[in-house]
């Protein structure tokens, strides 16, 4: 059996660079990542944070963090638009109602609250909308499944 190794993080010949090369599985197209100053703490970082992506997502490509970072500027994340909307709840609705939707931005908090807002669509709500059918006992405090009529509500 053939092991498949990893990517190296490596220093760019002509500069004080560190760099990565990573290779989609499909489509066998190659990519270099630059991760900034060569045995800094940040390149190591995004070097790791980018092997992380490559192999959960069955060694494709992922976005380039120059990309990634484009995209991303002037974007609320999930996380920063479930804020929002919470110190709004907190004055409008009263308590019981508000509780129920603290719950809810939880479970968007917990599962997608770095992703971009503009990139969360009925994909994700259909994963979120799974969780609220299985429940989590693991939770602190447990969480039971939801009927279904609470959870169209709560969609």
């Amino acid at each position: 059996m053939q092991t498949e190794s990893v990517p190296a993080y490596r220093k760019r010949e002509d500069r004080d660079q560190a760099i990565v090369t990573l290779t989609d599985k499909k489509t066998k197209v190659r990519r270099d990542y630059y991760l900034g100053p060569y045995d800094s703490a940040e390149s190591r970082q995004l070097y790791f944070r980018l092997l992380a992506e490559w192999e959960s997502s069955d060694r494709r490509l992922p976005a380039h963090p120059d990309e990634e970072s484009r995209r991303r500027e002037n974007q609320f994340t999930v996380f920063e638009l479930a804020l929002a909307y919470w110190k709004h709840c907190e004055t409008y609705y009263q308590t019981q109602e508000s509780q129920c939707i603290k719950v809810i931005l939880r479970l968007l908090r917990q599962f997608f609250g770095e992703t971009p807002a503009v990139d969360f669509g009925p994909k994700r709500l259909r994963f979120v909308r799974d969780q609220m059918i299985r429940g989590d006992q693991k939770a602190d405090p447990p969480r039971e499944p939801w009927s279904r009529k609470y959870i169209n509500h709560q969609v």
